[in-house]
């Protein structure tokens, strides 16, 4: 299941954002309501955000997974 933080790849490509299939993004928070959606941001080498997107999951592949982060070190 892809979560915050998870590193993506595009699956087909979004013309309108100016993204090919396989750029990659990080997903910056999941929705669950009305349905799972991502949004995910895509930056360039520089590290400028190039485009923001709401994506479905199956438009997705997980690339890298961020480690788990427990509630106590959230607080810390």
């Amino acid at each position: 299941m892809i979560s915050d933080l998870d590193v993506v790849s595009l699956k087909r490509a979004l013309p309108s954002a100016g993204l090919e299939a396989g750029a990659r993004g990080t997903v910056v928070s999941v929705f669950a309501k009305p349905r799972r959606a991502y949004l995910v941001e895509f930056a360039d080498d520089q590290g400028e955000t190039v485009a923001t997107e709401v994506l479905d999951e199956q438009d997705l592949g997980l690339v890298w997974s961020a480690p788990a982060i427990s509630p106590e070190r959230r607080a810390a």
